[in-house]
C-alpha cells in the first residue's frame, strides 16, 4: 500500500508543478511513499493509498460537479484532505455568508441568482466600482470591475455569468492598489507564510498571470488578530488553507476568500509550511 496520493490536474500530471514535486520529495525523505496522480484519471484504485491530498487541481472550477463526484469517490476509498464535506461547502463562495454570520468580517457581498434581483441588491453596495464574478471560479477567471453607476455594463456581465453560474458582487476595495491583497497560508492551526499580492498598474487582478507581483511579508499585529478571529470562527480545522484578505477604508482587514480546496501554498518558498504539512500528514498516517 502506498502512503500519499498528490492529486493534480492533467496538465500538472504531465509536467508536475514545482510545489507538488517539493511535497513529494519531502514526504519521501521522511520515509513515506508519495505519488502524483491525476484527479480525473479513470482506473485508479485509491484504496491502495492511505491518504489523498488535493493540490494542483487547477481545472476543477470548469467542471465542479465532476470534480466533487470524484472527490467523494476518492474519500470513500482513502482519507481525503481536505475532507470532502469541507471542499463541497467551500466550492461556492456562498460560504462567505456563513462566515459573516459567525462574526468574521468579510468584504460586503451580494449574491445574484436571477437577473431581476440585480438592481435591488446593487443598492446594498456603496462604492465607485464593483467586482462582478461567478460564485464558483478560480484564478480571476470571469472576474470584472465595473463602475457602480453603469448598470448596463453590470447587467451585461451578470447576464453572461448567469447562463452557467450564480453571480456575486462586491465593492472594489481600492486599498488593493496601495496595500495589496494578503494571502496567508495556514497549516493545521498555524499561520506559516504570508504573501503580499499587488496588481499591475492599471489592473485590479493580483495573480501573476495577470501581471501581479508577489512579495513575502511579515504579519502586522492587526493582521494576526484578524487571522485568529477567522480561525476561531471555523466549525472545524482543515489540514491546510489559505486566508486571502484586503483592507477597508479604515485599514481594517476583511476576508476576501477562504481557500480550502486547492490553494497555492507557495511550498517552494514556504519552507516552514512544507515541513509542517509533511509532519501533519505523517501524523495522519499513523492515526
Amino acid at each position: 500500500m502506498a502512503d500519499v496520493a498528490i492529486l493534480v490536474s492533467e496538465q500538472y500530471a504531465k509536467e508536475p508543478y514545482r510545489d507538488d514535486l517539493k511535497l513529494q520529495e519531502r514526504l519521501e525523505s521522511q520515509g513515506m511513499t508519495a505519488e502524483i496522480v491525476r484527479w480525473d484519471q479513470d482506473g485508479i484504485d485509491f484504496s491502495k493509498f492511505q491518504l489523498a491530498i488535493i493540490r494542483s487541481c487547477w481545472d476543477y472550477d470548469y467542471r465542479v460537479e465532476e470534480f466533487l463526484t470524484r472527490m467523494k469517490q476518492i474519500s470513500d476509498q482513502c482519507a481525503l484532505y481536505n475532507p470532502y464535506r469541507m471542499i463541497k461547502e467551500n466550492s461556492s463562495k456562498h460560504y462567505l455568508k456563513d462566515l459573516a454570520r459567525r462574526g468574521i468580517p468579510i468584504v460586503p457581498t451580494v449574491f445574484i441568482q436571477k437577473e431581476k434581483e440585480l438592481a435591488k441588491k446593487l443598492d446594498d453596495l456603496n462604492s465607485e466600482f464593483v467586482i462582478v464574478k461567478p460564485t464558483i471560479s478560480a484564478s480571476g477567471r470571469d472576474t470584472h470591475r465595473c463602475r457602480r453607476d453603469d448598470f448596463k455594463e453590470i447587467q451585461a456581465v451578470a447576464s453572461t455569468i448567469l447562463k452557467s453560474k450564480e453571480v456575486m458582487i462586491q465593492p472594489y476595495m481600492e486599498s488593493i492598489e496601495t496595500r495589496g491583497e494578503r494571502s496567508t497560508v495556514v497549516i493545521g492551526k498555524t499561520p506559516v507564510f504570508t504573501m503580499k499580492k499587488t496588481p499591475d498598474k492599471g489592473n485590479f487582478l493580483v495573480h501573476r498571470h495577470w501581471g501581479g507581483t508577489y512579495q513575502k511579508i511579515d504579519l502586522q499585529s492587526e493582521d494576526k488578530k484578524f487571522l485568529q478571529k477567522v480561525l476561531d470562527g471555523l466549525k472545524e480545522q482543515p489540514l491546510y488553507m489559505r486566508i486571502d484578505f484586503v483592507y477597508d477604508e479604515k485599514d481594517r482587514p476583511l476576508l476576501l476568500e477562504l481557500e480550502l480546496i486547492e490553494p497555492n501554498l507557495y511550498l517552494n518558498e514556504n519552507k516552514k509550511g512544507l515541513e509542517l504539512l509533511c509532519e501533519e500528514i505523517k501524523g495522519l498516517l499513523t492515526v
